[in-house]
């Protein structure tokens, strides 16, 4: 331990505190310093920060990222402590890219299922054999179909329109 004054704070030279300097300027964490000079991290950072010494950023993030305790960003490689590899500044942008992304493939897939429901429609099969061969239930094919007209596919009716029993329509 440094020596004390009467008010119990260290004077102005620790002995620890030349290294604690040198180890920072050279990029140690504060939590690595604290290690070595046998002191708590807060210890170390309101002495050094007293005295305004900060360690370089790049130089932090460099041996952190040897120690593999940082990995870099898989877009713009800065360091970071993200296990997706993606760092705070890019993430917006990834989960962005990703919504699109997904929204494509589902719009792609509905385009697939739609074209082949038109095929088998015009082919004439009943909705009971277009449930089966789509692997769904004969009720889901009959919403297909009538969301389908509403989307512009072609699903023509089948039986002509036939007024309702009972009911003079004129």
């Amino acid at each position: 331990m440094g020596t004390t004054d009467q008010s119990g704070s260290e004077a102005k030279g620790p002995a620890w505190l030349e290294e604690a300097i040198q180890l920072r300027r050279q990029g140690y964490t504060l939590r690595e310093i604290a290690q070595r000079v046998g002191r708590t991290a807060q210890r170390v950072q309101q002495v050094l920060g007293k005295l305004g010494v900060d360690g370089d950023p790049e130089l932090i993030a460099a041996r952190r990222v040897a120690a593999g305790k940082l990995v870099r960003c898989q877009r713009c490689g800065r360091p970071t402590s993200s296990k997706q590899g993606i760092c705070g500044r890019c993430r917006p942008a990834v989960v962005a890219e990703t919504k699109a992304r997904r929204k494509q493939e589902v719009e792609a897939r509905r385009e697939r299922r739609y074209r082949r429901l038109e095929e088998l429609w015009a082919a004439g099969k009943a909705a009971s054999e277009i449930a089966q061969e789509l692997g769904v239930g004969e009720a889901y094919v009959h919403q297909l179909i009538i969301r389908g007209r509403r989307q512009g596919y072609r699903f023509p009716y089948r039986r002509p329109y036939a007024a309702p029993k009972g009911r003079n329509l004129q």
